[in-house]
């Protein structure tokens, strides 16, 4: 078959280059939601792995046992490692005898007011670390990310799959998969794409 130029690229085949991507239109690539169309998304980020917590609690010992004062230099924070001095007493004036006086560190579990402010990307669905880092768990279900700042979902592996349009220049070698959406001739199902499980999208399996 001849190769079809095309506004992000080209296909030849079952060969399509899409901005930069080079896909086998079979061969399932990533799938991206709009978070609003997955019904039960929030049961799964209420289980997912935050990976702006994780990053945190790495970094973080907890709050001082002694005065509550993080010394990661959070919000009520400290950057001493060998100790601290409270200036009004400690977090919430919790220890206000410690005033101003110098005390070890006693590290903790606790992480109250000195976790980040906001979510960052959550791993949903099924993930395994390997040497440091995640990847997905193929004994499960399905692996995705949830970007919160875009509200999208970017499903990278699922035993699910559909066909779908290329999506946007901002996800390059993606699918845009929308639930219910009728076929349009310029963009047509012709790429194969990880997919969502049918009952977190509210859907029962056909």
């Amino acid at each position: 078959m001849a190769r079809k130029y095309t506004s992000s690229g080209y296909r030849e085949g079952r060969k399509v280059s899409h901005y930069g991507v080079t896909l086998d239109s079979e061969t399932p690539t990533t799938g991206v939601y709009n978070s609003n169309d997955i019904e039960w998304l929030s049961d799964e980020i209420n289980d997912g792995i935050d990976l702006a917590w994780e990053e945190h609690t790495a970094e973080c010992k907890g709050m001082c046992a002694s005065c509550g004062c993080n010394h990661q230099g959070g919000r009520y924070g400290h950057r001493s490692e060998s100790g601290c001095d409270c200036d009004f007493g400690g977090y919430f004036g919790r220890n206000y005898s410690a005033k101003s006086r110098e005390h070890k560190y006693e590290p903790t579990d606790d992480h109250d007011g000195c976790g980040p402010e906001e979510s960052g990307d959550t791993l949903i669905g099924s993930w395994k670390k390997v040497k440091g880092q995640y990847e997905p768990d193929k004994s499960g279900e399905y692996a995705a990310i949830y970007r919160a700042d875009s509200y999208t979902v970017q499903v990278v592996w699922s035993r699910h799959t559909t066909h779908a349009p290329l999506a946007s220049p901002c996800y390059p070698g993606q699918c845009s998969i929308s639930p219910g959406r009728k076929e349009d001739p310029r963009y047509p199902n012709e790429q194969a794409a990880y997919a969502m499980p049918p009952d977190i999208m509210g859907k029962e399996e056909e």
